[in-house]
Protein backbone atom coordinates (compact mmCIF):
# COMPACT_ATOMS: atom_id res chain seq x y z
CA UNK A 1 0.00 0.00 0.00
CA UNK A 2 1.14 3.57 -0.99
CA UNK A 3 0.71 6.02 1.64
CA UNK A 4 2.99 8.06 4.21
CA UNK A 5 2.78 5.02 6.73
CA UNK A 6 2.47 1.73 6.71
CA UNK A 7 0.37 0.26 9.31
CA UNK A 8 0.95 -3.09 10.56
CA UNK A 9 0.42 -5.56 13.03
CA UNK A 10 2.67 -6.61 16.17
CA UNK A 11 1.81 -9.99 16.37
CA UNK A 12 0.10 -12.85 14.28
CA UNK A 13 -3.77 -12.77 14.18
CA UNK A 14 -6.06 -16.07 15.52
CA UNK A 15 -7.08 -18.31 13.17
CA UNK A 16 -11.63 -17.85 13.25
CA UNK A 17 -12.63 -21.23 15.23
CA UNK A 18 -15.75 -23.06 15.47
CA UNK A 19 -16.75 -25.26 18.12
CA UNK A 20 -19.93 -26.64 20.01
CA UNK A 21 -19.92 -24.70 23.02
CA UNK A 22 -18.88 -21.26 21.52
CA UNK A 23 -16.91 -19.24 18.33
CA UNK A 24 -13.62 -17.04 17.88
CA UNK A 25 -14.11 -14.47 15.64
CA UNK A 26 -10.45 -12.90 14.33
CA UNK A 27 -10.10 -9.06 13.97
CA UNK A 28 -7.68 -9.35 10.90
CA UNK A 29 -10.54 -7.85 8.34
CA UNK A 30 -11.38 -5.13 10.98
CA UNK A 31 -7.50 -4.25 11.33
CA UNK A 32 -6.90 -4.48 7.14
CA UNK A 33 -9.57 -2.10 6.90
CA UNK A 34 -7.86 0.35 9.42
CA UNK A 35 -4.17 -0.17 7.75
CA UNK A 36 -5.81 -0.10 4.35
CA UNK A 37 -7.63 3.94 5.08
CA UNK A 38 -3.96 5.31 5.63
CA UNK A 39 -3.41 4.68 2.12
CA UNK A 40 -3.42 6.95 -1.22
CA UNK A 41 -5.77 4.67 -2.96
CA UNK A 42 -8.77 4.48 -0.29
CA UNK A 43 -10.77 7.71 -0.61
CA UNK A 44 -9.57 10.94 -1.98
CA UNK A 45 -10.56 12.74 0.82
CA UNK A 46 -8.66 10.64 3.62
CA UNK A 47 -5.98 11.30 0.57
CA UNK A 48 -6.22 14.99 0.79
CA UNK A 49 -6.13 15.51 4.83
CA UNK A 50 -2.80 13.54 4.25
CA UNK A 51 -1.63 16.02 1.90
CA UNK A 52 -2.98 18.90 4.52
CA UNK A 53 -0.77 17.80 6.87
CA UNK A 54 2.50 17.95 5.34
CA UNK A 55 2.34 21.72 5.94
CA UNK A 56 1.29 21.43 9.29
CA UNK A 57 3.66 19.03 10.06
CA UNK A 58 6.34 21.30 8.43
CA UNK A 59 4.89 24.56 10.26
CA UNK A 60 4.62 22.93 13.77
CA UNK A 61 8.48 21.37 13.19
CA UNK A 62 9.75 24.93 12.99
CA UNK A 63 8.62 25.99 16.51
CA UNK A 64 11.46 23.62 18.19
CA UNK A 65 13.99 25.09 15.54
CA UNK A 66 12.75 28.62 16.61
CA UNK A 67 12.56 27.72 20.42
CA UNK A 68 16.19 26.21 20.36
CA UNK A 69 17.52 29.32 18.43
CA UNK A 70 16.13 31.68 20.64
CA UNK A 71 17.33 30.01 23.83
CA UNK A 72 20.41 29.72 21.97
CA UNK A 73 21.10 33.34 20.71
CA UNK A 74 19.19 34.54 23.68
CA UNK A 75 21.74 32.87 26.16
CA UNK A 76 24.64 34.16 24.76
CA UNK A 77 23.40 37.70 24.54
CA UNK A 78 22.87 37.54 28.29
CA UNK A 79 25.89 35.79 28.78
CA UNK A 80 28.04 38.42 26.61
CA UNK A 81 25.54 41.68 28.36
CA UNK A 82 26.44 40.21 31.69
CA UNK A 83 30.36 39.81 30.58
CA UNK A 84 29.96 36.20 31.74
CA UNK A 85 32.83 33.81 31.17
CA UNK A 86 30.66 32.09 28.05
CA UNK A 87 29.53 29.29 30.92
CA UNK A 88 25.78 30.71 30.60
CA UNK A 89 26.53 30.82 26.49
CA UNK A 90 27.53 27.36 26.37
CA UNK A 91 24.39 25.79 28.77
CA UNK A 92 22.39 27.62 26.07
CA UNK A 93 23.90 26.43 23.26
CA UNK A 94 23.86 22.74 24.79
CA UNK A 95 19.97 23.18 25.91
CA UNK A 96 19.30 25.01 22.42
CA UNK A 97 20.46 22.50 20.62
CA UNK A 98 18.46 19.71 22.31
CA UNK A 99 15.59 21.36 21.58
CA UNK A 100 15.73 21.77 18.10
CA UNK A 101 16.86 17.75 17.71
CA UNK A 102 13.48 17.36 18.90
CA UNK A 103 12.18 18.99 15.45
CA UNK A 104 12.01 15.64 13.14
CA UNK A 105 10.30 13.87 15.95
CA UNK A 106 7.74 16.82 16.13
CA UNK A 107 6.86 16.52 12.38
CA UNK A 108 6.53 12.98 12.46
CA UNK A 109 4.11 13.31 14.96
CA UNK A 110 2.13 15.65 13.16
CA UNK A 111 2.36 13.47 9.86
CA UNK A 112 1.83 10.16 11.12
CA UNK A 113 -1.58 8.56 11.59
CA UNK A 114 -3.27 8.77 15.00
CA UNK A 115 -3.26 4.77 15.87
CA UNK A 116 -3.25 5.42 19.76
CA UNK A 117 -6.80 4.22 20.32
CA UNK A 118 -6.58 0.90 18.49
CA UNK A 119 -3.03 -0.22 19.59
CA UNK A 120 -4.60 -2.20 22.44
CA UNK A 121 -7.19 -4.16 20.11
CA UNK A 122 -7.43 -7.67 20.73
CA UNK A 123 -6.63 -10.19 17.98
CA UNK A 124 -9.58 -12.03 18.49
CA UNK A 125 -13.12 -12.08 20.26
CA UNK A 126 -14.12 -15.61 21.85
CA UNK A 127 -17.75 -16.10 22.56
CA UNK A 128 -18.77 -19.38 24.69
CA UNK A 129 -21.02 -20.54 26.73
CA UNK A 130 -18.87 -23.39 28.62
CA UNK A 131 -19.04 -23.37 32.03
CA UNK A 132 -15.46 -22.41 32.61
CA UNK A 133 -12.97 -20.69 29.93
CA UNK A 134 -10.79 -23.68 30.34
CA UNK A 135 -13.35 -25.63 28.47
CA UNK A 136 -13.33 -24.10 25.26
CA UNK A 137 -11.82 -25.80 22.69
CA UNK A 138 -11.44 -22.59 20.58
CA UNK A 139 -9.69 -20.18 23.42
CA UNK A 140 -6.42 -19.74 22.50
CA UNK A 141 -3.52 -22.10 23.35
CA UNK A 142 -0.93 -20.92 26.53
CA UNK A 143 1.10 -17.79 25.65
CA UNK A 144 -1.84 -15.94 24.47
CA UNK A 145 -3.50 -13.22 26.44
CA UNK A 146 -7.19 -14.01 27.36
CA UNK A 147 -9.29 -11.30 28.91
CA UNK A 148 -12.69 -11.81 29.94
CA UNK A 149 -15.01 -9.42 29.34
CA UNK A 150 -17.72 -10.29 31.77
Amino acid sequence: MSGYFSVKANEEFLSACRSDTGVRLSTQSWFEKVAIRHSHGYHPRLSVQAWIRLPLGLTHSLIPLAAGAGVIVGGCALDAASKGNGALCQLSVVGGAALMRTAPDVMEGALQPDLRHRAHVLNAFVVTRASKPELESCLPKSGTAVQRLW
